[in-house]
C-alpha cells in the first residue's frame, strides 16, 4: 500500500471471494471492480507482462530473419545501415500483416484477455464449422454463418501466400497479387479475417507496393489517413474517459496520488478530471496535428521534424502504458512506418504515386 493511501481508499478484496461476490448486485459488482481498477490497475502478475515483451521480440526477429533473403539486408551488426531500406519496410508490413492474422499479434495474450490458449485466430479460422461473419449473408456457398472447408482452405493459401511472398529476395507483383487477391476472398466469407489483417492498414499499404513507380507516395497517403481519422474518431466527449482509465492501468505507475488525480472526486467522483481531459484532449491534438503539418512537408527542415515528433510523443505514451487490448504491435509499426516515410523520404511528394 502507498504511504499516501488510506485504508478506507484500499477496496477490500475479500469481495472476491465467491460467496461475498453472490451477494452483490451488478451495480454494487461494477463500483467495486472500477475502485480496485483505479486503485492498483489489472495488476497483472510479471510474466504476464513478459508475455507480450517476448511476443514483440519474436515479431522483430521475424522480420529481420524475413529480410535477410534480400541481399545486404538482415544482419543485426548493421542493421542501422538497412532497417530504413524500401524492402525493409515492405517487409515489416508484410510481416506484421501475417502475424496480425495469425493471430499473434493485438488483442492476443494476458492483456488480449486470451489465456490459454493465448493465440486463438489461426486455430479458429482453420476449424470448419467455428462461427463466421459473412459479407453477404445467406448467399449460396459463402453466405453462412459457420465456416466451410473452403473457408478454411482459402485461409491457409491466404497465409501460405504471405510466407511465399516473405521468402522473396525482392517484394514483386508476381508475388503480391496473390495475396492481394486472396485476402478479399477470404473476407467475403468472413469479414473477421480482413479485420485479423488490419485490412483499413497494414492491408492497405500492402497494396501501394503494387504501384510500379513510386509506392512511397501512396503509402504517405494510407498512413497520414490512418492518424487523421483515429483522430477524428477521438472528437468526443467519451474519448475524456479512455486516458485516465488507460493511465491508471500503468503497471508502472505507482505514484497513487496522481492516480487520483486523474479522477473528479475519487473515491466518490470517477468522472475524468481537469487533468484527465488535458491528457486526452493532448493525445487527441497529436494525433490530428501530426498528419496536418507533414500534408506539408516536402524537405527535411523543423516542420519535418515537429511532425515526427507528435506521432512518436503518441505511439510511446500509448506504449508506455501497457494498456488492455495490448496494441503494442501496431503503435511500433505506426512510429517506424512514419519515420520512414517522412524522416527518410520528406522530398517524396503525395502526388507522385506511381511516378518513377
Amino acid at each position: 500500500m502507498s504511504n499516501t493511501d488510506s485504508v478506507d481508499d484500499v477496496p477490500d478484496k475479500s469481495k472476491f471471494q465467491p460467496e461475498e461476490w453472490a451477494k452483490m448486485g451488478f451495480t454494487e459488482r461494477v463500483d467495486y471492480v472500477c475502485h480496485l481498477y483505479i486503485h492498483e490497475g489489472l495488476n497483472y502478475p510479471g510474466a504476464a507482462y513478459a508475455f507480450h515483451a517476448i511476443k514483440i521480440v519474436l515479431l522483430f526477429f521475424g522480420w529481420v530473419f524475413f529480410c535477410s533473403f534480400t541481399p545486404g539486408l538482415g544482419s543485426l551488426s548493421n542493421i542501422q545501415e538497412w532497417a530504413f531500406h524500401p524492402v525493409a519496410f515492405q517487409k515489416a508490413f508484410i510481416w506484421s500483416l501475417t502475424f496480425e492474422v495469425l493471430g499473434f499479434g493485438c488483442m492476443s495474450g494476458p492483456l488480449g484477455l486470451k489465456l490459454w490458449p493465448p493465440f486463438t485466430a489461426c486455430l479458429h479460422y482453420l476449424r470448419p464449422g467455428t462461427t463466421k461473419l459473412p459479407l453477404f449473408k445467406g448467399v449460396p456457398i459463402i453466405g453462412g454463418t459457420r465456416r466451410t472447408p473452403l473457408d478454411a482452405l482459402l485461409y491457409a493459401v491466404y497465409v501460405i501466400a504471405l510466407f511465399v511472398l516473405l521468402v522473396q529476395p525482392d517484394v514483386t507483383r508476381q508475388y503480391l497479387w496473390p495475396v492481394v487477391i486472396l485476402l478479399p476472398l477470404c473476407a467475403l466469407g468472413d469479414r473477421t479475417i480482413f479485420l485479423s489483417s488490419r485490412g483499413e492498414h497494414h492491408f492497405a499499404i500492402v497494396v501501394t507496393f503494387l504501384l510500379v513507380g513510386n509506392f512511397i507516395a501512396a503509402s504517405k497517403w494510407v498512413q497520414l489517413a490512418i492518424w487523421f481519422w483515429a483522430g477524428v474518431s477521438k472528437l468526443t466527449p467519451a474519448f475524456a474517459y479512455v486516458v485516465p482509465i488507460m493511465t491508471a492501468n500503468n503497471p508502472f505507475l505507482k505514484i497513487a496520488w496522481f492516480r487520483k488525480k486523474l479522477f473528479r472526486s475519487y473515491p466518490e467522483d470517477l468522472s475524468p478530471s481537469t487533468l484527465g481531459k488535458i491528457m486526452a484532449h493532448a493525445g487527441t491534438f497529436l494525433e490530428l496535428g501530426a498528419p496536418i503539418v507533414l500534408i506539408f512537408v516536402t524537405q527535411s527542415g523543423p516542420l519535418q521534424w515537429i511532425g515526427i515528433a507528435m506521432f512518436l510523443m503518441l505511439h510511446f505514451f500509448i506504449i508506455s502504458n501497457m494498456p488492455i487490448a495490448a496494441v503494442f504491435e501496431w503503435n511500433m509499426l505506426s512510429a517506424y512506418c512514419g519515420i520512414f516515410l517522412f524522416g527518410y523520404h520528406p522530398e517524396v511528394g503525395l502526388f507522385e504515386v506511381g511516378s518513377a
